[in-house]
């Protein structure tokens, strides 16, 4: 029997309790995050690595067969962006206008690297004058890229400003000692430029570089700027100790004020990781990852003060790469089987609300099944987006799950709660307003008792 339909139909909160369904309350609980796994579907593709995501969503970076070769991915589309008669890419950046820049080898014995940029499918060629080696790190809103070349012009290996077909040759002065190589690996949209240099010591050093004027960003060792915000507000990792492998840790510099950023419960792992800031959206939120009191290491957020942590299902170590402007996060976790996983951690919302339920349907069966010793239980229901808006990516979130239960067909085993349940929505992973779609919950069962199963629908709304 159906109990209280109507409030069920209205709200999406699944209910079981023996062949019985009814509402309950939503518990109040942090922001969910919706994870897709990225895994490049062409020929011979071994390996994902994401390494920029832009406000629209689109992730690119580099899949590896024979060899790596840049990608662009949208919505659960790939599209591979090695520029003409290249063997080999990386794509390296994307701003919010779609531009995508990269290097690529293009097996010419005189030179190693080209840079490139990618424009609403028409490539460019990013080449310093006389350079035999030249890799765009980063693009910022107005279409200036930032990287690093190799010429025979001591020292060799500069950084670089391409902007409006314009090269700009960046060199550090020399601080402490020779600098052997500058590289420059963010810029915002003022302009500001944030990269390393290296000195004959070994030693690597941050800057900022505005308008020609060079700023040191300098930790105890060994400085890396990663990501610098339209506010000027810069993110990295440093090292410190001069024991051998020095302990890193994540900072934020503003203004020439330094400060140390470790998440608090974050303990030096056997290779040296404390914590690293990778990237930062404009609005102040940081991504990066650090290691706990097991040496496991977790992706975290940095929000206003709070940090939390970010971890697929099934990860055993977890990597975060970038973040935009939605606070979604990009980034590689490693499997218990030990390879690799690429990501997309979407930000995302309970829309109960916007959705209706149009029909449940029950079943019993007495089978014992792994997982299931006293039968199963399924639930077929179907649902339909009764708002104007589209929600992209819908999963339902297991509250709870009583007696020991599983749900069998969850996306990650055991099917406890806080297991996910992709809804099928089609190729596109939209459920668009007036689509319908059901959803089967297969649900092992412990014992022939009476049960509870509740769920919110998580997804992404985008009006």
């Amino acid at each position: 029997m159906i109990v209280e339909q109507t409030r069920f139909r209205r709200n999406l909160r699944l209910a079981l309790l023996s062949s019985s369904l009814c509402l309950g309350a939503a518990a109040a609980r942090a922001a969910p995050y919706i994870f897709i796994n990225l895994d490049a579907p062409f020929p011979g593709a071994s390996r994902t690595r994401p390494t920029a995501i832009n406000a629209s969503r689109d992730v690119v970076g580099v899949y590896y067969a024979s060899g790596p070769h840049a990608f662009h991915w949208h919505r659960g589309v790939f599209t591979r962006i090695d520029p003409p008669g290249a063997v080999s890419a990386e794509a390296s950046d994307i701003n919010d206008a779609g531009q995508v820049v990269g290097d690529y080898d293009d097996d010419d014995d005189d030179r190693t690297n080209h840079g490139f940029l990618w424009d609403n499918g028409a490539f460019t060629t990013i080449d310093p004058p006389n350079a035999t080696r030249s890799v765009p790190t980063a693009i910022n809103a107005t279409g200036q890229v930032v990287g690093g070349y190799v010429d025979s012009v001591p020292p060799g290996a500069h950084a670089f400003l391409f902007d409006q077909g314009v090269f700009t040759a960046i060199d550090a002065p020399r601080f402490q000692s020779d600098t052997l190589a500058t590289l420059a690996t963010g810029i915002n949209a003022s302009g500001q430029i944030i990269g390393n240099w290296f000195d004959e010591a070994e030693e690597t050093h941050g800057f900022l570089w505005e308008n020609g004027t060079f700023t040191r960003i300098d930790g105890q060792h060994n400085t890396r700027p990663q990501a610098i915000n339209d506010a000027g507000q810069v993110f990295g990792s440093y090292e410190v100790g001069n024991d051998f492998p020095r302990p890193a840790h994540a900072f934020e510099w503003v203004a020439g004020t330094f400060t140390t950023i470790d998440p608090p419960d974050a303990v030096t792992d056997p290779n040296g990781l404390t914590a690293a800031a990778s990237d930062v959206n404009a609005a102040g939120t940081v991504a990066g990852s650090y290691s706990d009191s097991a040496f496991v290491i977790h992706a975290f957020l940095l929000q206003d003060g709070d940090y939390s942590s970010i971890d697929p299902p099934s990860s055993v170590g977890t990597v975060a790469i970038g973040i935009n402007l939605h606070d979604d996060v990009i980034g590689d976790y490693l499997v218990s089987s030990g390879g690799t996983q690429a990501f997309v951690a979407r930000s995302a919302s309970v829309v109960n609300g916007l959705t209706h339920l149009n029909s449940i349907h029950t079943s019993f069966n007495g089978t014992p099944v792994p997982g299931g010793p006293a039968g199963t239980y399924t639930i077929v229901a179907n649902f339909t987006n009764a708002s104007s808006t589209p929600i992209d990516t819908p999963q339902f979130d297991v509250t709870q799950l009583s007696n020991g239960n599983l749900l069998l067909d969850a996306d990650v085993p055991p099917g406890t709660v806080g297991s996910r349940l992709t809804a099928d929505v089609g190729s596109d992973g939209f459920l668009s307003p007036g689509e319908s779609f059901t959803a089967n919950f297969v649900i092992g069962l412990q014992q022939r008792k009476a049960f509870t199963f509740f769920v919110d629908l998580l997804g992404v709304s985008e009006p």
